[in-house]
């Protein structure tokens, strides 16, 4: 019987007539597989008041707040109040930051390869940064300001106070010297699960209930917070949901509103017990023992609990930092590199500590959060 053309027996290259399997060839798919998606609720958001610094008008705000005045009394028929109502304001100075990134590609490799570069540089950057900017907020939560990190040139941190090269999102400096002037960022009241009274007393068992946020929600009621829409915001976590999901309740209002398409705000889960809880994918995780360090393996989880305008932003000319404007340029004599970069100024900042709580709780399943995040 003849021997049939088949993948093993068609063969012949330009060096070989008798060798490689002419007939076994590679496809490229162009189009990328699925990648992940991050919910960003934090991130330049409506729950937040935007304020703008002008340019070429300075490098910081002073916000002013009134104070309440007191009571007044029941007249007498011939004296005035002894004394007079006096008018007290509190202020708060906030700095523009900037924070930027940038990328080198060859010109032969741009001008040659199959994948757009360029393209994919501005596409990701985009979510860095709504990434960053979500993290930002996270760390005004719970250290007010996180000290800035730093890489070296071989993209890497070095420590988390490290004097260079320190780690993201590790070591508190909530009061910073710039532009030669100090500046102090407020930290909301923290509150913990299962009544525990602080961080050192917290263990891998003390679960979040959904008697922790009812809590939150009558002291920032009584502290005067704006709802938004009638209700006040929990962001959470997936593993914080999975915990607060065995109050019955709770899970059978999930289960009901999950086909809901009205709600406000992306990652928007559920209205309950008069809040609205929003799922954040990357939340703020702390280590039993280790308090404001990010650890994602850690056990405990950070809620952020607030009413309309308890944090902001700060924008400087009106430019929204999650949508920067590239500069490209060549930066050989030869043309042969391109670069793509950006730079945008921002800064998050906790504006009325009465209006917010940052909760932390344990997670009986938070493995799902143990990969490498943002740094």
């Amino acid at each position: 019987m003849p021997t049939p053309n088949s993948y093993s027996t068609v063969v012949g290259t330009p060096s070989d007539p008798t060798g490689g399997l002419t007939l076994v060839e590679r496809y490229l798919e162009k189009a990328y597989l699925a990648e992940r998606e991050f919910q960003t609720p934090l991130a330049n958001s409506a729950y937040g008041s935007k304020y703008n610094l002008p340019k070429m008008a300075g490098q910081y705000v002073k916000f002013t707040r009134r104070q309440k005045l007191r009571q007044p009394e029941v007249a007498k028929d011939t004296t005035d109040p002894l004394s007079y109502a006096a008018l007290a304001y509190t202020q708060i100075n906030v700095p523009v930051e900037f924070i930027n990134d940038h990328t080198g590609i060859t010109t032969q490799t741009q001008m040659t390869s199959w994948i757009d570069l360029a393209k994919d540089f501005k596409d990701l950057a985009f979510e860095s940064l709504q990434r960053y900017l979500n993290r930002a907020v996270q760390a005004a939560f719970v250290m007010g300001r996180a000290q800035p990190g730093y890489r070296n040139s071989s993209g890497a941190t070095v420590g988390i106070n490290d004097g260079t090269y320190p780690n993201f999102w590790a070591y508190p400096e909530a009061t910073v010297t710039l532009y030669g002037t100090s500046f102090t960022f407020q930290t909301p009241t923290r509150a913990y699960a299962n009544g525990k009274g602080s961080f050192g007393g917290m263990t891998a068992n003390d679960y979040l209930t959904m008697d922790d946020f009812r809590k939150l929600r009558v002291n920032l009621s009584a502290r005067g917070a704006q709802k938004i829409d009638g209700k006040y915001v929990a962001v959470i976590s997936e593993a914080v949901q999975a915990d607060l999901e065995r109050d019955k309740e709770y899970f059978d209002v999930v289960k009901r509103q999950q086909g809901d398409k009205n709600t406000m705000f992306k990652g928007q889960v559920a209205d309950y017990a008069g809040f609205r809880f929003v799922v954040d994918d990357e939340p703020w995780i702390l280590a039993v023992g280790t308090d404001n360090v990010l650890d994602l393996t850690g056990q405990l989880h950070v809620c952020q609990v607030f009413g309309q305008d308890a944090f902001g932003y700060l924008r400087l000319g009106g430019e929204n930092a999650g949508r920067p404007s590239f500069k490209v340029q060549d930066i050989s004599t030869t043309g042969k590199v391109l670069t793509l970069g950006y730079m945008v100024p921002f800064q998050s900042m906790i504006l009325n500590t009465n209006w917010c709580y940052t909760l932390v709780g344990a997670v009986r399943n938070g493995e799902a959060y143990a990969t490498p995040g943002l740094t």
